[in-house]
């Protein structure tokens, strides 16, 4: 499926019709994000939207107002459900300049009975970069149990990770199985979980994350930078997303290590646990807003 191009001033952003998302973002000829070719599915997940649950569900099964259901295991080696259905869809478009719409009125899935609209917004603009304005709302007759996030892997231009350093203000890490990445503990210190601060900036060298994450009162604000300068990446998002998975991926195609930062408006397995999941009533509409830019040192 091809993509659809941005540009203003010295940005280009590549939007993909499969998943709503971004499939390359550059200010010059500086990356800021991982790409995957014109007609390809995303890598790892890249770029996508993640919704109407981000992360997973264990073993598929949760309840809802009294009610057992079932989704389809779509990590069936982990016996769970991952990251909701719009990501592998094709959504429809309106080019209009430095922006871009694309909807998707996505139908009643296995175990999840309600139908929702998603529509998403990217603007591109010469100074403040690539922003996305995702909006969803609930068709159905009855409250719609709903979590949203976003999963691009960032990239401080052509340098390497081992050479970046990552801030984020984490204030808890939620541990996780190592064998099915669900939640398996109550919250901790990033000293207790053997996570770097990251709340001043931690180098990412020799860094491996899988880890779940509840952010600070700063509020959803991720900076990937090289330590000696050069261009960075800034990932920022409204008070909705107080979570984020980051995750180093290590063998993406022709780069080697990169990392996601993956804002999330609630944690793994919300749709079981109930921790900040978000009930649509029916009829009812919410906006959420993130904006992706180049850093400058």
């Amino acid at each position: 499926m091809s993509s659809l191009t941005l540009t203003a001033g010295d940005y280009r952003a590549e939007i993909s019709a499969l998943g709503g998302g971004v499939r390359a973002f550059y200010h010059r000829d500086q990356p800021l994000v991982t790409e995957y070719p014109v007609g390809g599915a995303p890598i790892h997940s890249g770029g996508i939207w993640l919704a109407p649950w981000p992360n997973r569900t264990a073993d598929g099964r949760y309840i809802h107002r009294g009610e057992l259901y079932h989704l389809d295991l779509t990590e069936p080696e982990r016996d769970n459900a991952i990251h909701g259905f719009v990501g592998n869809q094709a959504w429809e478009s309106e080019h209009n300049g430095t922006s871009l719409t694309l909807t998707l009125s996505d139908t009643p899935h296995n175990g999840y009975p309600w139908p929702l609209d998603h529509s998403v917004t990217w603007r591109l603009d010469a100074e403040d970069g690539l922003s996305a304005t995702y909006t969803v709302i609930n068709r159905a007759e009855d409250p719609a149990p709903f979590g949203l996030g976003f999963h691009p892997y960032l990239r401080a231009g052509t340098e390497a990770l081992d050479n970046c350093e990552l801030r984020l203000d984490v204030d808890a890490v939620l541990p996780l199985d190592p064998g099915r990445n669900l939640p398996a503990g109550p919250l901790s210190t990033p000293a207790e979980a053997g996570v770097p601060d990251f709340h001043s900036s931690a180098p990412m060298r020799d860094v491996w994350l899988d880890h779940a994450v509840r952010i600070g009162a700063a509020g959803f604000d991720a900076e990937l930078r090289p330590t000696n300068g050069g261009t960075g990446v800034r990932l920022r998002a409204d008070g909705s997303f107080t979570w984020a998975q980051i995750y180093t991926d290590p063998d993406s195609p022709g780069i080697g290590r990169v990392v996601a930062v993956e804002p999330m408006t609630c944690p793994p397995d919300a749709l079981r646990s109930g921790t900040d999941l978000i009930i649509l009533e029916p009829g009812e509409r919410r906006d959420f807003h993130l904006t992706l830019s180049i850093l400058s040192l």
